[in-house]
This record gives structure tokens, sequence and C-alpha cells, in this order.
């Protein structure tokens, strides 16, 4: 094992890393605005059935 093939190990490793991180960001967000989204649907059809019982 010499010091160059060291050096390209732990650069594949971080370049795998810093990708992840860049991809998983944004997905992330898209998933918690899905859920709040949902939340927020299911909230609505909720309001609106029990309005409709109450009518």
């Amino acid at each position: 094992m010499n010091y160059s093939t060291i050096m390209n190990k732990l650069i594949k490793k971080i370049t795998i890393i810093s990708v992840l991180i860049t991809v998983a960001y944004p997905a992330h967000d898209f998933i918690r605005d899905f859920a709040s989204n949902r939340i927020a649907r299911v909230q609505d059809t909720n309001y609106n059935f029990s309005r409709y019982l109450r009518s």
C-alpha cells in the first residue's frame, strides 16, 4: 500500500459521501413538503366531512 492508493481511496470515499449529501438534501425537503401537504389534505377532508355530517 503506497501513499497514492491510500489517497485515491480516501478521495473516492469523500466524493461518494458528498454526492450522497447533495442528493439527499433536496429529497429530504421534497419528502417533508409532501408529508405536510398530505397532512393538510387529510385535515381538510376531516373538516369537510364533519361539516357535511353537521349539515
